[in-house]
């Protein structure tokens, strides 16, 4: 049986230069990134799925420009290990 679910969030347009999003909770989102046959494979809780989310939601829907680009670290801790870059790139129709 499926349940119907519904995902909103609102947020501000912080500019081109400016990122900034909200943690569940110290430590609840855990995230990490390793190479298996060369290939990327994201590891995460719903936790930090849910904050994947809401991130790429204000990249597709604010006032940034191609080549603005976040350094996401593991289980998104300030100062730690770097597992993953995400840069905009400008449209190619």
């Amino acid at each position: 049986m499926s349940t119907r679910k519904r995902f909103q969030f609102e947020f501000d347009d912080e500019g081109p230069r400016t990122f900034t999003f909200d943690y569940a909770g110290e430590h609840a989102q855990q995230l990490d990134v390793r190479l298996e046959d060369g290939v990327p494979a994201l590891y995460a809780n719903q936790q930090a799925c849910a904050l994947l989310a809401r991130i790429f939601g204000k990249l597709a829907l604010s006032s940034y420009e191609p080549g603005f680009h976040l350094h996401i670290e593991k289980d998104f801790q300030a100062e730690g290990v770097e597992v993953m870059r995400i840069t905009l790139i400008g449209d190619t129709k």
